[in-house]
């Protein structure tokens, strides 16, 4: 589909298509980021996923915003530890859009994460670097806890913590820092290939169909969640 747009696009005459998503599942940033590649190459244009860019520069791939947001009012840079999934960061930027739409008894959530949930099961957490990327094997044994863990659980962090306030801050410190980033790419300051997420040279293994099947079948992924 992506594909389709950005040729169309082309076609009519655009040379910068900017694709935007706020979802870091590497299969979901990894297919936006290889149809913008095909196309950027094919028709000579600058199509670019922003989140892949943004995930490089932001913390060199991590899913925690500890470092990026830890200076920001009202909250601390441990306050955004396991915070991957309907958590602080993420209700308090739905808070600062739409606070209609966030129960109440948001605030009464504890801290959950997948390493709270492990620890209470007895079982060892992967040994990842905290915020960091990864290697294959420890990325596989990261999935895997995930996965388990939200078949039981629906959040991870600590969505008690947040706020409005904290929200726009959130978006307003994102928002600058994206903008800067896209900037040096209309200006031409950033070439194609700093354009890609980290793991942009796995992105076989993310979204051939193929693979993903295996690795599905590997991880005991449930067909309600794959």
């Amino acid at each position: 589909m992506l594909e389709d747009i950005g040729r169309s696009l082309a076609a009519q005459g655009f040379q910068n298509v900017m694709v935007s998503n706020f979802h870091g599942s590497p299969r979901h940033f990894l297919a936006i980021e290889t149809a913008c590649d095909r196309v950027s190459r094919e028709r000579g244009i600058r199509m670019l996923s922003v989140f892949s860019l943004m995930l490089s520069r932001l913390n060199g791939g991590g899913s925690e915003l500890g470092d990026v947001l830890g200076h920001l009012p009202g909250v601390n840079k441990a306050d955004f530890e396991g915070d991957t999934h309907g958590g602080l960061v993420e209700t308090s930027q739905l808070l600062a859009l739409h606070r209609d739409l966030v129960d109440p008894d948001y605030k009464q959530l504890p801290r959950r994460t997948v390493e709270l949930w492990l620890a209470e099961k007895g079982r060892a957490r992967p040994k990842t670097a905290r915020g960091k990327l990864a290697s294959i094997p420890e990325m596989f044994a990261g999935f895997k806890a995930g996965i388990a863990y939200f078949c039981e659980e629906t959040y991870s962090g600590a969505p008690g913590g947040a706020s409005a306030e904290i929200g726009e801050n959130i978006l307003d410190l994102l928002a600058e820092k994206t903008a800067g980033a896209i900037a040096e790419v209309l200006d031409g300051t950033l070439p194609h290939e700093r354009w890609h997420s980290p793991l942009w040279k796995l992105r076989h293994i993310f979204v051939n169909p193929v693979a993903v099947k295996i690795a599905d079948a590997l991880l005991n992924v449930p067909k309600t969640v794959s």
